[in-house]
């Protein structure tokens, strides 16, 4: 995420707040904060019409609450600035064109000049034709096309025109603008701001209806910041909507479309989340590897997306294994971990997981039936991890450590003092990069104890 543009929307929040409280200290920020963002962004940037957008409509906003008429040309000049750089075809045009409307019949409502009714009216006149009919814009257009044609030069009444469309003056924030908003929230850990971003997401779902082609964006990032509140606090009722937000994504993307095996997978992995959560309810798990069956299904050999479906697949199926204890789901999850392993080449971010993932399956698979090779296989995928991770990460340490664990199993079922001398040699080296491990020195301990017994 650019820094730029979380700079710019960190303080939506903030509006959002001033908005349902009425509180001017609120407003006052958000608009220190817009102009300090504004001033840091170049001339040229990408960001720049959205970074005076932001800051006219907070200056429209304080000019509309404290009644400054005067100071109206300053939000009006800057959405003209805005608009020049938003050309036709450009996302953010219409938006900024009602919001100039706004502002130039905010302005008429306190000075009376016909010629702002006019530039307004050809300003929604041009939002018209490119809005579809059953979007929130259009219905604010026509309610405001509506208010200035019902009042002559002079005769409208601020208290009026805010009355009749208040939540012009509040237009909901942009997808895009939202997602910015949720990785600023997940980048830190401030329960206002997060209280503020999902109240954002529920505004804006009753601006884009049904029939949105953005709906489906703003119910999948609602899903995932609910479910990030769920994982800081703990409560249910989170992850309860969460789910079923992500159910109302699934049903937006029905079979043949290329963005239902993702949809898929993440309604998976919430209802994955809610069994981890409360434990108590099986249909969670079967829903889940059910949904990542299906989602396989779609993904088949050759797909650029196969090896998703696959990993979380196999990881649902050793849940399902550590659940109930039935060896066909552990011999499952295996066989597709494998799969996962040879689809992802030496460099692949993942690849660490996956060697530990199946490591650890094949470990379980071992202590269960005793089966050598298993042992062998989980040996010689640990070997390989800690050459994934340069000298002095954490991971190295624990991959040390998780080794000389597995070959003192071995040295414990075929009493080869080799696995054993190995063993604590990789301990040592384990711990000589984390000391700190308390649990480790235990298993060092016991395995020097029978290096001497033996």
């Amino acid at each position: 995420m650019d820094v730029l543009a979380l700079r710019m929307d960190a303080r939506h929040p903030l509006l959002a707040r001033y908005r349902r409280t009425q509180n001017n200290g609120n407003l006052d920020q958000s608009i220190n904060h817009f102009e300090h963002a504004l001033y840091l962004c170049p001339v040229h940037h990408p960001y720049y019409p959205a970074a005076l957008f932001n800051l006219a409509t907070t200056k429209l906003i304080s000019c509309q609450a404290n009644r400054r008429h005067l100071d109206l040309n300053i939000p009006i000049s800057l959405f003209q600035d805005a608009l020049n750089l938003c050309p036709i075809g450009h996302p953010d045009r219409p938006i900024t064109q009602l919001h100039l409307a706004i502002s130039l019949l905010s302005c008429f409502a306190g000075r009376g000049s016909q010629n702002d009714v006019d530039m307004a009216e050809e300003l929604l006149s041009k939002v018209l034709n490119v809005c579809h009919a059953k979007s929130h814009i259009y219905r604010v257009v026509l309610i405001a096309r509506k208010t200035s044609a019902l009042h002559p030069a002079g005769s409208l009444d601020e208290n009026y025109l805010q009355q009749e469309w208040p939540d012009a003056f509040m237009l909901s924030l942009s997808p895009n603008q939202l997602a910015h908003q949720i990785e600023w929230c997940f980048q830190r850990d401030e329960p206002h701001a997060l209280d503020e971003v999902i109240s954002l997401h529920h505004d804006a779902l009753g601006y884009y209806d049904t029939e949105h082609a953005y709906r489906g964006q703003l119910l999948g990032n609602l899903a995932t910041i609910l479910q990030t509140r769920f994982e800081r606090r703990g409560n249910g009722k989170d992850l309860d909507q969460a789910i079923i937000y992500q159910m109302e994504v699934l049903a937006l993307h029905p079979v043949g479309d290329p963005d239902r095996p993702s949809s898929l997978n993440s309604l998976a992995n919430r209802l994955s989340t809610c069994f981890e959560y409360r434990g108590n309810n099986d249909e969670d798990l079967d829903h889940a590897i059910a949904l990542h069956r299906e989602a396989l299904a779609l993904c088949p050999i050759g797909h650029p997306d196969q090896s998703s479906p696959l990993n979380y697949l196999a990881k649902q199926l050793f849940s399902c294994f550590n659940q109930r204890g039935v060896y066909e789901d552990l011999d499952e999850a295996i066989t597709f971990h494998r799969e996962v392993l040879a689809l992802q080449p030496v460099d692949h971010l993942e690849l660490f997981s996956s060697l530990n993932h199946l490591a650890v399956q094949l470990s379980t698979c071992f202590h269960h039936r005793g089966n050598v090779e298993d042992s062998d296989e989980a040996i010689a995928l640990q070997r390989e991890e800690p050459a994934l991770h340069p000298v002095g990460h954490p991971d190295q340490s624990r991959s040390l450590i998780k080794l000389a664990d597995q070959l003192y199993t071995c040295f414990d079922h075929h009493g080869n003092d080799k696995d054993l001398d190995e063993a604590i040699a990789l301990h040592r080296e384990g711990l000589a990069l984390h000391p700190d491990r308390s649990s480790s020195f235990n298993n060092f301990a016991n395995q020097f104890s029978t290096h001497f017994e033996h």
